[in-house]
C-alpha cells in the first residue's frame, strides 16, 4: 500500500493544483444547474433519468448507467470543488495500482509484482484516465480495484463467501454500467466458481447474486443494438452498425494486440500436447486455457469496439494494454513450466530472474514521467481556464463575448463555455458565430446545424444572444474568444465592436 501510495502520488501528485477543464467536465455544471441555487440530493433521479444517457435507453449510442450513477454521487458530494474531484481520482488510482499489485503477487513475488505493476504503467495512455475528471474508464479502474481487493488476500488464497459475491457483484455493475466495451467481465466469477481439485463447478446458494452483472450486459447490449439501428454512423462518419464491423472481424484481426497473444497461446497449447503425448495436460490445465481464452476474447472484443484503431495511445487502450500483460504471464508461466523441471520452477530466484528480465523489456522510464508531465499540464492548462472564467465573471453587463466555432471538433469547448457561463450567471453578453463548413458526415452537420441554430435565435437557459441582434447595436467591448487560429481581420468581421480584443482558449 506505501508503494502504491508513493507511486501514484509521483505521476498524480502535480493534478492537485488542477482545476476544472473544458472537456467533459463542464457537464458537472450543468448538472448543478446555478451557482446562485445549486441542484441537490433530491435533484438526484429527475437528473439521472432526464439529463443523462440513463433515460435515453435505445436512443443514445452511448449507455454507461453506472458510470451517470457514480458521476452525479460525485457531483453533489464534491459539487463544484475541483480539490475534492482530483483527491478522488487518487484514492481510485491508488486503489487500483494496490490491487493491481495484489492480482500479480498471486502469480509472483513481491518484488517482482512490484516490477509487473510498473511495467503496467510504463504507457502514456494512463495521463487520458487520471488527468482528467470525465473518462468512464476510471471508474472501471474503480470496479477492478473492488473486485480484485475483495477476492484476493495477501497469502495468495482466493476469498469465498456471500459478503464477498455481494461485493464483487457490486464491482462488476460499477466496471460494465461504465464502459460497453466491459460487458464480457460479467463472466469473470465464473473462473472462481470452478475446483481444479475436483475438476468441477461448485455452486452456493448466493452465486444467484453473479446473475445481476449478466442481466446488466444484456440491457447495455440491447440499448447500444437499438440505438446503433437510428444511428447509422459514428462522429467520424464511420459506420456504427454492429453488423457492419462484426462483419470486417476478420480484418480486425491482423492486429498486433490480438495476434500476437493468439500466437503465443496456440503455441503453448501445441507445447502441452507434444510434451505429454496427450490431451490430459490441457484438461488438467483447464481452468487456466479458459482464463487465456476469456483474455483473447476481451482483446478482440475491444479492437471491434474501436472500429481496429488499436492502439491509440490514450485512454482507449485500456484495458487492452493491460490484459496483454496479464495474459504474457499466464504465457510465460506455463512455458517455464513446460520447459524445465517442477524443482527449478518452484525456486522463487530462479522464475524471478526469469520474469523481472521480460518485465524490463516493457519497461519506460520515459513513459512514466511523461504521464507525470500531463499532471502537470493538465494543471496549468486548467488553471488558465480558470483565470479565463474568473474574467469573464468581471466584465460588464453592457460588453459582448464572441464564441466562435471553426470546425465540428470545436462543438465540444464551445459548449463547455456556454455551460460555465449559464452557471456562472454572467453579466456578460454571449453571442456565437459559426463558420458555414460543411462535412461528410450528418452527425458532425448536425453538430454544425444545432450551433447554427443556437447563433440564429439564441438561447436563454445558456444566457445566449441571438448574434444577428448583437449585430444591430454599437458595442464598446468585445471579446473574442476562439479555440483554434484564425484567418480574417476581427475588425472587418465584426465591425459593430469599437474594440474587440482575442483570447485563445486551447484545448
Amino acid at each position: 500500500m506505501i508503494f502504491a501510495f508513493l507511486f501514484s502520488f509521483y505521476i498524480f501528485g502535480p493534478n492537485f493544483k488542477a482545476k476544472f477543464w473544458l472537456i467533459d467536465d463542464h457537464e458537472i455544471f450543468f448538472f448543478l444547474g446555478s451557482v446562485i441555487d445549486q441542484n441537490g440530493w433530491s435533484d438526484f433521479l429527475s437528473t439521472l433519468v432526464d439529463r443523462t444517457e440513463v433515460g435515453l435507453f435505445g436512443v443514445s449510442t452511448r449507455y454507461r448507467p453506472s458510470y451517470y450513477f457514480l458521476r452525479l454521487v460525485e457531483v453533489f458530494l464534491w459539487k463544484d470543488n475541483a480539490i475534492l474531484w482530483y483527491l478522488f481520482r487518487f484514492f481510485i488510482l491508488v486503489s487500483f495500482v494496490y490491487s493491481l499489485n495484489l492480482l500479480f503477487r498471486f502469480f509472483l513475488s513481491t518484488p517482482v509484482a512490484l516490477a509487473w505493476t510498473i511495467t503496467c504503467f510504463s504507457f502514456t495512455y494512463w495521463s487520458d484516465i487520471y488527468s482528467r475528471l470525465g473518462p468512464g474508464e476510471t471508474y472501471v479502474t474503480l470496479g477492478f480495484a473492488i473486485f480484485i481487493t475483495v477476492t484476493f488476500t495477501w497469502e495468495r488464497r482466493i476469498r469465498y463467501g456471500i459478503f464477498t459475491a455481494v461485493l464483487q457483484v457490486l464491482a462488476l455493475v460499477i466496471m460494465i454500467g461504465s464502459k460497453e466495451n466491459m460487458v464480457l467481465v460479467a463472466f469473470l466469477p465464473i473462473f472462481f466458481l470452478y475446483d481444479k481439485d475436483d475438476l468441477k463447478y461448485k455452486f452456493k446458494y448466493y452465486h444467484i447474486l453473479y446473475l445481476i452483472p449478466f442481466l446488466v450486459s444484456m440491457v447495455i447490449v440491447l440499448a447500444v443494438i437499438k440505438a446503433t439501428s437510428l444511428n447509422p454512423v459514428d462522429i467520424n462518419g464511420n459506420s456504427a452498425q454492429i453488423s457492419d464491423r462484426l462483419s470486417r472481424i476478420v480484418g480486425f484481426m491482423n492486429n498486433s494486440l490480438f495476434l500476437q497473444p493468439l500466437i503465443l497461446g496456440f503455441l503453448l497449447c501445441v507445447g502441452l500436447i507434444v510434451k505429454t503425448k496427450s490431451l490430459r495436460i490441457v484438461k488438467k490445465s483447464f481452468q487456466i486455457i479458459s482464463i487465456l481464452i476469456f483474455l483473447i476474447i476481451n482483446i478482440l472484443l475491444n479492437i471491434v469496439f474501436y472500429g481496429g484503431e488499436l492502439p491509440q495511445n490514450n485512454r482507449y487502450d485500456f484495458p487492452t494494454a493491460v490484459i496483454n500483460v496479464f495474459y504474457f504471464i499466464i504465457i510465460l508461466s506455463m512455458v517455464l513450466r513446460l520447459i524445465f523441471p517442477k524443482k527449478i520452477v518452484k525456486n522463487e530466484l530462479f522464475s524471478g530472474i526469469i520474469f523481472l528480465i521480460f518485465s524490463a523489456f516493457g519497461f519506460s522510464s520515459y513513459s512514466i514521467n511523461e504521464i507525470q508531465n500531463a499532471s502537470r499540464k493538465n494543471a496549468k492548462r486548467t488553471q488558465s481556464l480558470d483565470i479565463t472564467i474568473r474574467a469573464m465573471k468581471l466584465e460588464a453587463a453592457e460588453n459582448v463575448g464572441i464564441i466562435f466555432v471553426r470546425n465540428f471538433t470545436e462543438f465540444e469547448p464551445a459548449d463547455s463555455i456556454l455551460r460555465y457561463a449559464n452557471y456562472n450567471h454572467l453579466q456578460l453578453r454571449i453571442g456565437l458565430d459559426v463558420d458555414d463548413v460543411m462535412y461528410y458526415s450528418s452527425f458532425q452537420d448536425g453538430l454544425m446545424s444545432y450551433l447554427r441554430n443556437l447563433s440564429i435565435n439564441g438561447d436563454d437557459t445558456r444566457s445566449l444572444k441571438p448574434l444577428g441582434n448583437l449585430k444591430k447595436e454599437k458595442i464598446l467591448s468585445c471579446n473574442f474568444y476562439h479555440f483554434g487560429e484564425i484567418s480574417f481581420d476581427l475588425k472587418k468581421k465584426y465591425p459593430f465592436c469599437k474594440q474587440i480584443k482575442a483570447q485563445l482558449i486551447s484545448y
